[in-house]
């Protein structure tokens, strides 16, 4: 009888001692909860940003090939067909011409992704003059950068033009 007695009070002893101490410390983390929340979150919000800015940058540093842009919009659902008679090389870049339907897709690759930025201070706010010299587009091309490379779009398939947009963002002009 004692035994049980003495079993029923270390259990009553046990289940106080964690009901006071779980009842401690919500209360306590009750009480400054909505700040230390808040700042978690702020926390949390700001590491999630320079996470996305570090890939960012990660990515216009990265080597970027005209295999790449061609197999990434492969992926897309769109074939593109080397075109090698096409060069105009607008730009300082090697340069990898593709068809893309009845449109052109010129790649220029650079040696880093500071190196493109020279090229593209240089096209006109109208799209059709680079380094002062009138291009022979069409219509208004669209630019493209990833990383070290320059992709430009002369055509205007809807197609491609949101496959090339959701692959590297707004276009550059």
């Amino acid at each position: 009888m004692k035994r049980r007695l003495f079993k029923i009070l270390t259990f009553v002893m046990i289940l106080g001692t964690s009901i006071l101490t779980v009842g401690c410390s919500w209360t306590n983390s009750n009480k400054t909860g909505n700040n230390d929340n808040t700042s978690n979150n702020n926390k949390i919000t700001e590491g999630t940003n320079k996470a996305g800015e570090a890939a960012k940058e990660g990515a216009d540093s990265a080597k970027y090939t005209a295999t790449n842009v061609k197999d990434d919009i492969a992926k897309a659902g769109h074939e593109l067909k080397e075109s090698p008679n096409s060069k105009k090389n607008y730009f300082k870049g090697t340069e990898t011409d593709y068809t893309a339907g009845n449109d052109l897709v010129r790649v220029y690759e650079y040696d880093s992704a500071d190196a493109i930025k020279s090229d593209i201070d240089t096209i006109s706010k109208d799209g059709m003059t680079v380094n002062g010299v009138k291009t022979d587009f069409k219509s208004k091309p669209y630019y493209y950068k990833r990383g070290n490379t320059l992709i430009v779009y002369e055509g205007n398939d809807t197609e491609y033009v949101n496959n090339l947009e959701s692959l590297y963002g707004k276009p550059l002009i």
